[in-house]
């Protein structure tokens, strides 16, 4: 029997609502520990220890900020320096060991999104980023050697989110509305490297570090039990679905009885011989690698630099992504109006 609690909206547009926040959450809990690294570190020590390495001389005299009063420091220097020793280089893995996972993900959770469940992966990619920052605090104080293996772990089933969300939409989008549903789905990413940038940075300068881990995955939380409550790989097995919807779903997007139906075979053979093929992979390889480069190195270097203060740095690193992610949603709403 039908529940009639989701009378309002549309089961799929809950499917929409719902993926939107989990690309938001994914996208932002990926990124956030490179703007997170610029309060972790010890800078200060940092350039210390290579000067005395290398026997710089210099012409600016380095003190020890905890040697001077506080009212006697430049405005630049009063901002709280980390706790962590760890070189440009190490930081450098930290944050990139992410991608190491990402690169091997996306192949099994295509299989995995396909052969067992799509709503399934999708939950697994978004939890792994959210369960995996409220980790990291902790993981710090122990060793970084865990936070590549956090970041190792999120970026593998961090992988299966974009198979899942196309697996997904061959299921609750019909062909008229899967413009829609779909480009407003992914429009989350944007808007989640925009607001982890902002958000972790004021958070980080005016609370704690470890404070932007916690507050910002303990608020993706909530997503994970409605995800699992409300989202189904398919309409005909969904529990809240009105008859109607379920009908619609079903005609309009020919759904099979069970999830055992013969799939079609991938040409595998023409997609890797097409030129057109190679000219995507090529355009999204150059675009991800100027996106990702910006989003985990702006933030160190206006750190080090430009010697930004973290809560300005964290908004003029968010500047480049502002308008992407603003055009993009807002395009994405023009039908809903």
């Amino acid at each position: 029997m039908a529940c009639t609690l989701p009378r309002c909206i549309p089961c799929r547009y809950v499917y929409m609502i719902l993926g939107f926040f989990g690309m938001l959450f994914c996208f932002a809990l990926k990124t956030n520990l490179a703007m997170a690294m610029v309060s972790m570190v010890n800078h200060t020590a940092i350039r210390l220890e290579q000067d005395r390495e290398h026997n710089l001389n210099t012409s600016k005299r380095h003190v020890h900020l905890d040697t001077v009063p506080e009212d006697e420091l430049p405005v630049e220097h009063k901002e709280k320096d980390g706790t962590f020793m760890w070189s440009l280089s190490l930081q450098g893995i930290i944050v990139s060991s992410y991608f190491w996972g990402y690169l091997f993900g996306q192949i099994p959770g295509a299989r995995i999104a396909e052969d067992v469940s799509g709503a399934w992966a999708f939950f697994a990619g978004v939890s792994a980023h959210i369960l995996g920052t409220l980790l990291i605090p902790v993981a710090a104080t122990v060793h970084y050697g865990l936070i590549i293996c956090i970041r190792v772990v999120q970026g593998f089933l961090g992988g299966f989110t974009f198979p899942a969300t196309h697996f997904l939409l061959t299921r609750w989008a019909p062909p008229n509305e899967r413009s829609l549903i779909g480009s407003f789905v992914y429009s989350g990413a944007p808007m989640g490297n925009v607001l982890s940038l902002l958000c972790t940075a004021n958070i980080a300068y005016y609370i704690n570090w470890e404070a932007s881990f916690y507050i910002m995955g303990a608020i993706g939380l909530p997503w994970m039990l409605l995800w699992v409550i409300f989202i189904n790989d398919n309409p005909r097995k969904h529990k809240f679905i009105r008859e109607d919807e379920k009908d619609y779903l079903t005609q309009t997007l020919q759904l099979p009885l069970d999830d055992t139906s013969e799939r079609l075979k991938v040409p595998w053979k023409t997609i890797a011989s097409s030129g057109q093929v190679w000219v995507l992979v090529v355009t999204h390889i150059s675009l991800c690698w100027g996106v990702y480069t910006s989003l985990t190195q702006l933030p160190l270097f206006m750190k080090m630099v430009l010697e930004f203060r973290l809560d300005e740095n964290g908004f003029v690193s968010s500047v480049p992504f502002i308008d992407p992610a603003y055009d993009n949603t807002k395009i994405k709403l023009l039908p809903l109006l």
